[in-house]
């Protein structure tokens, strides 16, 4: 067997060396920049990407705080806005209920005026009512009394 003889070794080796150096700077000056360079190419992307993304959840993360504080602002300005109405609620039924109030009291003295001078009228009335249904209960009962001296006892017993 050919390959076994020891004789061709050196030479095989020889050939061996010089073939696989050339190989070695062929593939080293040729071919490893290249993929020496779409390795770079492909981690500085890499880091690109990565940087990138990290940017954009930094972004992601102040533009959810800033909602949560515009939400926050929204929500104290609603609350805000609330009271004011409810004050202003509260301020107009309670000038509503003091109007109301006055004119019940205006109308209560005008009530209670009146319901003065009808008691004054009456009062003034009564002695000529009591006389008139006296005289009339004399001129049925008794005819023979003296209409004026009658008329004068009924108004000193009133007074």
């Amino acid at each position: 067997m050919p390959q076994l003889d020891f004789s061709t070794f050196p030479s095989q080796i020889f050939w061996l060396i010089i073939t696989f150096g050339l190989l070695y700077l062929i593939l080293a000056k040729n071919f490893l920049p290249r993929i020496g360079s779409v390795l770079e190419q492909r981690r500085d992307s890499v880091d690109h990407d990565l940087m990138k993304a990290q940017q954009l959840r930094e972004e992601a993360q102040q533009a959810l705080e800033e909602y949560e504080e515009a939400l926050v602002q929204a929500r104290s300005d609603a609350q805000r806005l609330a009271q004011e109405v409810r004050d202003e609620i509260a301020k107009i039924a309670a000038e509503q209920e003091a109007q109301a109030m006055e004119k019940i009291s205006a109308r209560m003295v005008k009530a209670e005026e009146e319901l003065a001078q009808l008691r004054k009228n009456a009062e003034e009335q009564l002695p000529e009512i009591v006389a008139d249904v006296g005289a009339a209960l004399r001129d049925q009962f008794a005819p023979n009394i003296n209409k004026r001296s009658f008329t004068a006892a009924i108004k000193a017993q009133l007074r």
